[in-house]
């Protein structure tokens, strides 16, 4: 009788512990048979294009696309060297206004706002708009030694 009772003690703490780790791995949301795919962010095919050879001044509109897998979910950017980051969700126009300093060697870079490292980047090569201005200076009347200039800038 006592080994009876020594053998249903010992089957009630092995059952208890069984029943308190698989309920502690149900909480933890251990799946058991479930492998955990990673999420591959991708962008691909990354251009930028005038949307026409006109400036506006110093300022040129371009338009891009890309080609991406789960990627810009919750936006994304392009950077700029000379605008610094522009920010777009999925859906929005592909176009930003730029300025064009007429570098020979403009690269502008799409990434993820969740995933930076999910990039691409774009060599445009040389973004140039002639600057267009007009300034008329004129001249106060002499007083003394002094005059005073006046600057009028257009753009």
């Amino acid at each position: 009788m006592k080994t009876f009772r020594l053998f249903l003690s010992i089957a009630f703490l092995v059952s208890s512990f069984l029943s308190i780790s698989a309920s502690s791995s149900i909480e933890n949301g251990d799946n058991f048979g479930k492998e955990d795919k990673a999420v591959a962010c991708s962008v691909s095919n990354f251009v930028v294009t005038p949307s026409s050879n006109l400036c506006n001044g110093e300022l040129l509109t371009l338009n891009f696309t890309f080609s991406g897998m789960d990627f810009g979910l919750n936006g994304y950017t392009i950077f700029s060297p000379y605008d610094g980051n522009m920010t777009f969700q999925l859906g929005d126009p592909q176009s930003f206004t730029a300025f064009a300093p007429c570098d020979p060697n403009v690269i502008f870079t799409i990434f993820d706002n969740d995933n930076p490292s999910c990039s691409a980047t774009f060599n445009y090569g040389q973004v140039c708009c002639d600057c267009q201005y007009t300034l008329d200076i004129s001249q106060s009347q002499c007083i003394g030694d002094y005059f005073n200039a006046t600057f009028d800038y257009q753009s």
